[in-house]
């Protein structure tokens, strides 16, 4: 005989069914697209479905400007350190004199490397354009006009400048006050300045002149439809930044020469002269990749791969400009006050045991 169940009033209850089994997740989906906990929900909006095909070279981007970014930290705290260190230590006043520039330094750094983001669609796109009014065409290719400017003809130029000036100050008796010492810089990279705001927002001889010398950014569509403006190198900005480039191995090399003629440390003369072969080697590398870069097709892979290599040569330059003038010579004076106190402490010592006999031997005459 079939069961009737009764609710407490008396009435019939439907029969109970069992609950119906959840709809098993779709294989093709990624975990953290199925879950909607806290970290899948930071893994979507860092690394969101439906990527587009070139984001292998904004992710390579994105990862060297990271490491240039945490360097420019470590950097800004060595800096730090070693200026609060010398407030009670006459021995390092005189290193840190120079703290302002090497700050101005790891400043350029910092937004030089920043500044990388704007030549990324996809991050313009996901990141950056949210936080702003909307942008038409037109306002993306001068945004991209913006970072050709910013890149080759200010940040890049002032950490060049400043590496230069820091390595003459180096063997100087005295060191230059702070505000000449930015007018200086400021100097040396004015005129590349100017020469990237003439060729990119005035583009002379325009119309007597092929497209590439003048073309800076590209628009097309990626294969989700989406209408993306490629920041471009035109081949007049390459040609400014390049005569500033060569002048600036020439007058570097010069320079490694000067230094190294008063150097007598083995390691600091290791050092120069692996500075200078970076400096020597990535910036020509760096200008031919920029030349190749405006026969490449925007967005395929040939063109990628120049401009990863070009970035690359820079960053590296950068890195080891960084070590060298910066982190290293920081560390190196840092360590020398240890040692300092370390010896005075051993002749403290010394001087006690001296005095310490001396009272035995009086009591045992």
């Amino acid at each position: 005989m079939r069961k009737i169940l009764f609710d407490p009033i008396g009435t019939t209850l439907p029969p109970q069914l069992p609950p119906s089994p959840a709809p098993a997740p779709s294989p093709s989906e990624p975990y953290y697209q199925q879950s909607n906990d806290f970290y899948g929900s930071v893994y979507n909006y860092f690394l969101p479905p439906g990527l587009p095909e070139d984001s292998a070279y904004e992710m390579s981007t994105i990862s060297i400007v990271i490491c240039l970014l945490i360097l420019s930290i470590c950097s800004l705290l060595f800096i730090f350190h070693l200026r609060l260190r010398s407030r009670w230590s006459h021995h390092l006043q005189k290193f840190s004199s120079a703290w302002s520039l090497r700050v101005l330094l790891v400043m350029y750094v910092a937004l030089w490397a920043s500044n990388e983001i704007l030549r990324l669609p996809f991050f313009r796109r996901r990141y950056i354009y949210p936080y702003l009014p909307p942008l038409n065409l037109a306002q993306e290719v001068n945004l991209c006009k913006a970072y050709v400017v910013l890149s080759l003809g200010l940040y890049e130029p002032a950490i060049l400048a400043t590496l230069l000036f820091l390595l003459r100050v180096s063997v100087k008796k005295r060191c230059p006050s702070q505000l000449s010492a930015i007018a200086k810089v400021g100097s040396m990279c004015l005129p590349v300045f100017l020469g990237q705001i003439l060729v990119v927002y005035f583009s002379p001889l325009q119309a007597q002149l092929p497209e590439i010398f003048y073309r800076g950014s590209v628009i097309s569509k990626d294969l989700h439809g989406n209408t993306n403006v490629y920041c471009t190198y035109p081949w007049s900005s390459t040609i400014v930044f390049a005569c500033f480039g060569m002048s600036y191995t020439l007058g570097f090399s010069l320079s490694c020469w000067e230094v190294l003629s008063v150097v007598i440390n083995k390691s600091i003369i290791y050092r120069i002269n692996f500075l200078a072969m970076t400096i020597n080697s990535t910036i020509p590398l760096q200008i031919v990749f920029l030349g190749l870069s405006a026969f490449s097709s925007t967005g395929k892979v040939a063109s990628e791969a120049m401009l990863i290599a070009m970035f690359f040569c820079a960053a590296l330059c950068v890195i080891v400009g960084l070590g060298t003038l910066v982190i290293k010579p920081t560390a190196d004076a840092l360590a020398s006050v240890v040692d300092f106190h370390r010896s005075n402490a051993r002749v403290h010592i010394r001087d006690l045991e001296f005095d310490k006999k001396q009272e035995e031997n009086e009591q045992k005459q």
